[in-house]
């Protein structure tokens, strides 16, 4: 949504000022810095620091790191070959294969496993379940079953259709 230095409050759709360190959070997009951990704006760890691996976010403060399950500290993510234990060991645009390393995610008309967290296709295109390929999003007003179904990013779970998203004031 289109809130300047600030995020949009759900269900309000109001623009609300960033919470500091320390705040109670819903998500990441609440906090002024950090990520949202336990419901806390939480600072994140450094290069080499202890930290926390979560599922919204690397854990880690600095760009092209991230928090290995393994050691449980921050280290650069993993590129094409490079040994994985889940996604989020990988940059964001792989995936750890079944052979625990970190793979190119597919791009529309490939094949994917819609298993795959996060979001198995690399380009705007989603894992139809139905055929395992990446498929083209849809336009407003066709059904869907989630937000990576649209070309707008918005299923609204109501209607099960594909709606352009509300404008936050």
């Amino acid at each position: 949504f289109d809130c300047v230095d600030s995020f949009c409050e759900t269900p309000t759709e109001i623009c609300t000022a960033y919470r500091p360190l320390g705040a109670p959070c819903m998500s990441d997009s609440n906090c002024l810095t950090g990520a949202c951990i336990t419901d806390v704006c939480t600072e994140l760890a450094g290069p080499g620091e202890a930290c926390v691996v979560t599922t919204s976010d690397s854990g880690c403060s600095h760009v092209g790191h991230t928090c290995s399950a393994a050691s449980n500290t921050c280290v650069p993510v993993g590129l094409s070959g490079d040994a994985c234990a889940s996604a989020n060991d990988c940059s964001p645009i792989y995936l750890c294969s079944t052979a625990a390393s970190c793979e190119l995610r597919p791009t529309l008309g490939r094949a994917c496993n819609d298993q795959a967290l996060p979001g198995p296709c690399l380009d705007h295109s989603w894992c139809d379940p139905t055929t395992l390929q990446c498929a083209a999003p849809k336009p407003d007003g066709s059904m869907c079953d989630g937000d990576d179904e649209c070309t707008s990013r918005n299923c609204d779970f109501a209607t099960t259709m594909c709606t352009t998203p509300p404008i936050c004031i």
